[in-house]
């Protein structure tokens, strides 16, 4: 009884009015003015063979990210998984710092190219350069899952589970940071 009212308490106590504060300061903030004049029909320019090759590129950036955090993925899951201790927690501050100018720099960079050759549609490519990581993530689970020794099958499928989870976050995470950092490139370079 007294749980499903604290639910109820900060569904409309906090969730809702945060909602309506946040959509509210929104509406009042000015409408977002692009630098340069736009031409509302598009430039037809490249092939489907250059966009699909501009796609594997952003799939295979992925790594880089990834690389960086390679070797901290390792001990979490250890501790994780295989009751470890992790103590470490300022080097993967550091990182995770690191991982994030990765993202930035792997983004901006592909996104330079593609303007270079004068394709404007990099909102989607900036987002799945860095955000590819999280599918190299979810594969090494995958190669991880071979030192685990699981007894029954529900611990398989709990494994898979979370890491699944695991790796769309940091999809969303990474891909993030390589979007909002390539907008504000676009922005400054425009």
């Amino acid at each position: 009884k007294g749980t499903m009212f604290e639910i109820l308490f900060l569904w409309f106590g906090i969730s809702v009015p945060l909602v309506l504060i946040g959509s509210w300061i929104g509406y009042m903030k000015p409408s977002f003015e692009f630098p340069v004049r736009i031409n509302p029909l598009p430039n037809h320019f490249t092939s489907r063979s250059v966009t699909l090759f501009g796609y594997f590129i952003s799939f295979i950036s992925g790594l880089l990210p990834f690389g960086v955090a390679y070797i901290e993925v390792f001990f979490i899951l250890s501790s994780i998984w295989l009751d470890r201790y992790y103590y470490a927690f300022f080097f993967i501050l550091i990182v995770l710092v690191l991982m994030f100018i990765t993202c930035a720099e792997i983004s901006i960079a592909l996104c330079y190219f593609q303007l270079c050759q004068q394709d404007h549609r990099w909102w989607w490519k900036s987002f799945l350069a860095s955000g590819s990581s999280g599918i190299y993530l979810f594969i090494y689970c995958l190669y991880y899952l071979s030192h685990l020794h699981f007894v029954r099958i529900v611990s398989f499928f709990l494994f898979v589970g979370y890491m699944f989870l695991v790796s769309i976050i940091m999809t969303l995470v990474t891909g993030t940071v390589g979007f909002i950092t390539t907008f504000i490139f676009v922005r400054l370079i425009y």
